[in-house]
């Protein structure tokens, strides 16, 4: 694979992160549930990128980034996007409408998930079991 290919992380679990290598920027995988995260990084990206007055290539770049479902959901709007200075907000603002939960929706598997699998496990020491329940309460 040529070195601005994309790449993945060492671990391919919840925490981990795809970037393109040329620029990394993150890679959103399709997938509802890890979209919130996908946004957090996206935006920080574009604030990096606006501070060097790139707003068009972040642009380009996060058009160029999205694939399978993402992509199908914002390549009706590529060409005006990339023209405007704030195509940008425009493509989150659809991808935003096509993957982003209502917090009536997260709010039953987020229950679930802290009150029934939040458990200390075996292996699992003091310090990570206490990161782990802050993670959760937020």
């Amino acid at each position: 694979m040529p070195e601005e290919a994309r790449s993945s992380s060492q671990t391919n679990g919840p925490g981990s992160t795809d970037v393109t290598r040329d620029n990394f920027i993150p890679l959103f995988d399709g997938k509802p549930a890890s979209y919130k995260e996908y946004r957090k990084r996206i935006m920080l990206y574009y604030l990096k990128m606006s501070i060097n007055n790139k707003k068009k290539e972040a642009t380009i770049n996060l058009l160029t980034s999205l694939s399978g479902p993402a992509w199908r959901q914002v390549e009706h709007m590529v060409d005006a996007a990339a023209a405007k200075d704030d195509g940008f907000q425009d493509v989150i603002q659809q991808l935003d409408k096509a993957f982003q939960y209502d917090d009536r929706v997260e709010m039953p598997r987020t229950f679930e998930k802290f009150f029934f699998h939040l458990q200390r496990r075996p292996e699992m020491n003091l310090l990570t079991y206490c990161t782990e329940h802050r993670e959760h309460l937020r």
